[in-house]
């Protein structure tokens, strides 16, 4: 099995990343909502990229325009 070569952000490198403040990402994890992340140790906690970019993907807001119609259906 090969061995992807991860990238870990902190929370300042995860907030920059989200445009998201530290505080709101904070909120999120206090409320268990938001992008997945691991606590390393005690207090520390960091973030894979790949989850962060996952976790964002996964928010569309659909539109009246981005619906197919319903004569597509």
């Amino acid at each position: 099995m090969q061995q992807r070569n991860e990238t870990y952000l902190n929370e300042q490198e995860a907030a920059s990343f989200t445009r998201f403040s530290v505080g709101t990402l904070r909120n999120m994890r206090s409320a268990k909502r938001g992008p997945r992340y691991l606590k390393v140790s005690g207090k520390t906690v960091r973030y894979r990229q790949r989850d962060l970019e996952a976790w964002m993907n996964g928010q569309p807001v659909l539109t009246r325009d981005s619906m197919p119609d319903r004569g597509e259906l």
